[in-house]
């Protein structure tokens, strides 16, 4: 993963999954996205009443992941629609394409871990990943 990132790189997510819906396929493989991909979203945790926020946003699901929910809450809503109708452990990483370039946002109710850090430099690009292991595993000595 180090290799990968690039001085240029203004962020990167990343998350270990264990599928608490849906099995373990590319498909239910995170990142996850809303409806019209504005979002990119990882999410640790789990959303107990994922069928019910389809619901309440009066739409159909997307797929069968809980996670995905929880990306088309932020899509049409942002981080207070998720508060208002997910309902579980939640730490989100999220870009939106609507935002200016290079916004990334994070979001924790403090279920689940979220850790973050910079590359190479106190102003470097920044890493966040759901474990600090996962983030020295990806990144390696670039941690600063």
């Amino acid at each position: 993963m180090s290799k990968q990132l690039s001085r240029d790189t203004q962020w990167t997510m990343m998350h270990t999954r264990y599928a608490t819906h849906g099995v373990n396929s590319k498909a239910n493989a995170h990142p996850h996205f809303g409806r019209q991909a504005y979002v990119t979203m990882v999410h640790n945790g789990v959303v107990h009443n994922h069928n019910a926020v389809w619901t309440a946003l009066g739409e159909q699901p997307t797929g069968p992941v809980d996670s995905q929910a929880v990306a088309q809450c932020l899509e049409v809503g942002g981080i207070e629609k998720v508060v208002e109708h997910c309902e579980g452990s939640m730490s989100l990483i999220w870009s939106d394409s609507r935002d200016p370039k290079g916004t990334l946002k994070c979001w924790t109710n403090g279920g689940n871990p979220l850790v973050m850090g910079r590359l190479d430099r106190a102003d470097g690009p920044i890493a966040i990943a759901s474990t600090l292991a996962l983030l020295k595993q990806g990144v390696g000595k670039r941690l600063f």
